[in-house]
């Protein structure tokens, strides 16, 4: 796992140093390169991610957490890393609107995604509550 971040910071310094020469003269090259890094580095992941899935839905498995709950908690998650790699990339072409308007949707869909959690958890409350 160590030797992972390591490869990880070395592309993403080399992809610094690379933007830093391109963006004056070949601004839309720069884009490129950052999206390109951007995605190699997930592609690097995907087996951490992996473990990482498998791990929760063997914990949910032993605690007994109702599946659908771990996977609305998946789909935020999803949805928050999605958004944030979307925003720093228009970040990084300069349309901070862009990244706003993205950041934005991302948190209405992470909140139309909790709702009926919400819901259950109100309810159990209430549940417990009344005599």
């Amino acid at each position: 796992m160590s030797v992972e971040i390591v490869h990880i910071v070395a592309l993403a310094l080399v992809a610094t140093a690379l933007n830093l020469l391109l963006r004056e003269r070949f601004p839309a090259y720069a884009l490129f390169v950052s999206l390109l890094v951007g995605i190699a580095i997930f592609f690097s992941l995907l087996d951490a991610l992996r473990h990482i899935f498998d791990a929760l839905f063997g914990l949910a498995e032993k605690t007994h957490v109702r599946l659908p709950y771990l996977e609305v908690l998946l789909k935020i998650l999803g949805i928050a890393y999605l958004t944030e790699f979307a925003a720093q990339l228009s970040r990084d072409a300069h349309e901070e609107a862009v990244a706003k308007k993205v950041e934005l949707a991302g948190r209405v869909l992470i909140l139309l995604l909790s709702l009926p959690l919400l819901e259950n958890l109100v309810g159990a409350i209430s549940g417990l509550l009344t005599p």
